[in-house]
């Protein structure tokens, strides 16, 4: 026999969905508030340790913990792409866009415009839930 999760548990696996999954589907509204999330931990985990870096050999100067951070931040900024790309009925694979210079900027601001399929599609019946397991 199975317990329901409590609230905090149910939410902490919403989080982890949100960030770390790509499966699913989120509106624009918690696309944003999900960059800006990255974002505010980026400028307190990673960008202190960029003050100074004006050459590349001052590239040395940043601790070798920064990186996995840095990481991080790509996969939880491509697990969002994928799932608000998924709103809109297209592939994930389309979320390489946001990895491309010159391009990422203008399709990240056009995967928060843009509104999503109005019912379910083939991503997921509703948008900002993790897909139910099959049982």
């Amino acid at each position: 026999m199975t317990q329901n999760p409590t609230p905090a548990q149910a939410s902490l696996k919403e989080m982890l969905w949100l960030f770390f999954g790509f499966s699913g589907r989120i509106t624009r509204e918690i696309y944003w508030l999900g960059f800006g999330f990255c974002y505010i931990i980026s400028l307190i985990v990673i960008q202190p340790h960029f003050r100074g870096i004006e050459t590349v050999e001052d590239i040395e100067k940043i601790p070798a913990y920064v990186l996995p951070f840095m990481l991080l931040f790509v996969w939880c900024e491509l697990a969002l792409v994928v799932k608000r790309a998924h709103d809109k009925g297209l592939s994930g694979f389309i979320a390489l866009l946001a990895l491309v210079p010159l391009v990422n900027f203008a399709f990240l601001i056009f995967l928060g415009l843009i509104a999503g399929d109005s019912g379910p599609n083939k991503y997921g019946r509703y948008p900002n839930t993790p897909p139910q397991n099959k049982v």
